[in-house]
């Protein structure tokens, strides 16, 4: 992860990209009873074992300008963020021939995006006492 923010007097631009890594392992617990076809009943009780990885990049930019009046401040922002998730291809395994071993399943690769943005503002009020400096704020989006 990288990160940073670039103040110009009361006008700031901040920024993060990040990468990362992923493993994922899954379970699928496979369970039903059918009628036979000479009588009797099928159990199937299985469990489908996968694992795979992916990777993950994100992007993230905004900036905003800081008005002050005494101990009050207000800051109005924009922000931009962009994801992206890629999981990688697998199949599931059992690892045994009862019945229902052959429903294991292959999943393709799969890509989840997402952009999203943001306007929004944080008000501060500085309250001085004798005791503390008490600091209400309200953020909104």
């Amino acid at each position: 992860m990288i990160n940073g923010t670039y103040y110009f007097d009361r006008f700031y631009v901040d920024g993060i990209v990040t990468i990362g890594w992923n493993t994922f392992d899954s379970k699928r617990n496979i369970f039903y009873t059918i009628p036979g076809i000479s009588g009797g009943t099928t159990t199937v009780n299985q469990t489908a074992n996968g694992d795979t990885d992916g990777a993950n990049y994100s992007l993230g930019i905004g900036g905003g300008y800081e008005f002050r009046s005494g101990g009050f401040t207000f800051l109005p922002y924009a922000r931009l963020n962009y994801f992206k998730l890629n999981i990688n291809e697998f199949g599931e395994s059992i690892d045994n021939t009862s019945d229902g071993f052959g429903l294991t399943l292959e999943f393709r690769d799969q890509t989840v995006e997402s952009l999203t943005s943001a306007l929004g503002g944080q008000a501060i009020n500085a309250i001085s006492t004798q005791v503390a400096v008490v600091v209400p704020q309200l953020l909104f989006e």
